[in-house]
């Protein structure tokens, strides 16, 4: 058992330091450019987050060759002529590369390479803007096509400087880029640039401290801490930690909880766990000044808070770590599933129609806390389906508390569901002037709700045992699943929708696939079960 432990501490420590091991050692001066301001899509950011979602963009990465975003930014600017020769822009469809003409082996491509494909590409971009216009859905190559314009689109504003908008302005005011008129400003920061071709590190690092001071005293947006919080966000990345720690406490706490010191050191790294996780939280709300749930990124990451939160809560109240373990398995999970999808991660201003409106914010914060307590009920609805598969209920009363676990949270997470729904209408009769529209989001919504409320019903009128209790939790997720993922990526309809396709759809599919097997084994198990048994 001991040496099992190590080996498990061993990997443990390996997991744990995953996250650092991707801070590249860099130059000084590269390190100390990180902090350049810049703006981009609508506010004042450093250049280390303005590098890794650009290049992140354009790649799919946020690495390039083996070198890190900001370097990458860094060797673009200074060396734009050689950008279009980057093989960068990433297209893994094989059927969209088929349809363009391009190799299908091959990944990545230049400007250069894509070149003989810009007429289809623009064809199918103008097909989709006017499809879009019209709200119908798009075909797969046409939201496809837009990416890779987009990609094309953005390497073109790399050579060309004019993404870059580095240049202050008065507070408000639309910076200058590099592609603007010259000023004095321009050629200092081209001499900055210079250095960093020249591989000057101690001369471009004493620059680019220069440069920011002078930054800092015209645009006083730009010595905001914020840019310095996002700097520290990047460098200790909270919610990889947290994942990291909520996996190690359930292994700690499922394997290694009846030894006291172990069952400690479980619940420790769990409190670490939910401070990451709450820091990650808070760095969000400190730089965008606004709730962390504007996308599918920021969304799942604030379920989980609140799953982690209304575990914790059970725990204490029920003096009972089965609910703790459990919430810590789903959390890693959701979490190891954020970082799979190739979802957007950026920290993206909002715009003012939705950034003004408070039943707006309430009503997204009280559904997406919803799901968070759904997904946990559903990971308790796992763990009763398993036990009672491995015959690990000895007794009623071990069986009927794991039941009330899975009932409680369903009914809380209910209410929310419903409260978040009524406030999404007090919202849209604000916003366009009526309270129900039958929007595909809405409509998906009010059947989650219904769903949930039939397994509330059936339960309180005895016409649905514990085994039922546990299966209808895992199948209702999956409309909560359809409600909150589906609409917005496969549908590609609505108010809500952002493209059919988007998002990582076979990572949801692959999920969707395992919980139906899953669904479908325990239930086939238990009627043989009975039959054998001559129950109904």
């Amino acid at each position: 058992m001991k040496r099992h432990l190590h080996r498990f501490c061993a990997i443990l420590l390996m997991i744990a330091i995953m996250p650092f091991s991707s801070c590249d050692a860099l130059p000084d001066g590269v390190g100390a450019a990180k902090a350049i301001p810049i703006q981009h899509r609508g506010r004042i950011k450093s250049l280390e987050a303005f590098s890794r979602e650009v290049v992140k963009q354009i790649t799919g990465r946020e690495k390039f060759d083996g070198r890190p975003a900001i370097l990458v930014i860094l060797d673009a600017a200074a060396n734009p002529s050689k950008v279009g020769e980057w093989k960068w822009i990433r297209i893994d469809d094989a059927e969209m590369k088929a349809y363009l003409g391009l190799p299908i082996l091959e990944s990545t491509f230049s400007d250069a390479d894509l070149a003989p494909s810009l007429p289809t590409i623009h064809t199918l971009v103008r097909q989709a803007q006017t499809k879009r216009d019209s709200d119908l859905p798009l075909t797969q190559y046409e939201q496809r096509a837009e990416t890779i314009f987009s990609q094309i689109h953005t390497v073109r504003q790399i050579q060309e400087g004019s993404i870059f908008a580095l240049i202050p302005a008065p507070a408000g005011g639309h910076w200058g880029t590099l592609a603007g008129p010259p000023s004095p400003l321009h050629t200092t920061f081209a001499e900055l640039l210079s250095l960093h071709r020249a591989g000057d590190d101690a001369g471009f690092r004493a620059k680019t401290a220069g440069w920011i001071g002078i930054v800092r005293s015209q645009s006083p947006e730009a010595a905001d801490a914020a840019t310095s919080l996002e700097i520290i966000y990047y460098r200790l990345p909270p919610f990889q930690i947290s994942w990291i720690a909520y996996l190690a406490s359930f292994v700690l706490l499922t394997f290694f909880g009846t030894r006291p010191r172990l069952r400690l050191a479980g619940l420790a790294v769990l409190v670490a766990g939910i401070l990451f996780h709450s820091w990650g939280l808070l760095l969000r709300v400190l730089i965008l000044d606004r709730p962390p749930v504007s996308n599918m990124y920021e969304s799942m990451v604030f379920m989980n808070w609140i799953l982690m939160l209304i575990a914790i809560l059970f725990a204490a109240a029920k003096r009972n770590l089965i609910v703790l373990k459990v919430g810590a398995l789903v959390s890693a999970l959701v979490m190891i599933y954020s970082d799979l999808l190739p979802i957007d991660a950026d920290m993206n201003v909002l715009v003012p129609v939705l950034r003004s409106n408070y039943w707006l914010t309430i009503h997204v914060l009280t559904i997406v806390a919803s799901y968070g307590v759904l997904a946990l009920a559903m990971g308790l609805g796992h763990r009763f389906l398993i036990l009672d598969a491995l015959g690990r209920f000895h007794d009623r009363k071990a069986e009927e508390a794991s039941a009330t676990a899975v009932i409680r949270t369903i009914q809380l997470g209910a209410l929310l569901l419903g409260i978040g729904t009524v406030l999404g209408g007090i919202w849209a009769n604000e916003s366009w002037g009526r309270f129900w529209g039958w929007d595909p989001k809405e409509t998906w919504a009010l059947i989650t709700f219904l769903g949930y409320l039939v397994i509330i019903h059936l339960r309180a009128t005895g016409r649905l045992g514990n085994f039922g209790l546990a299966v209808g939790s895992i199948v209702n997720f999956l409309l909560v699943l359809m409600t909150w993922y589906g609409v917005n990526f496969v549908l590609g309809q609505g108010l809500h929708s952002y493209g059919f396709g988007a998002g990582g759809l076979p990572w949801v599919l692959l999920y969707v696939a395992l919980e139906c097997l899953f669904t479908a084994f325990v239930v086939v198990r238990k009627l043989l079960w009975r039959k054998a048994h001559g129950q109904s």
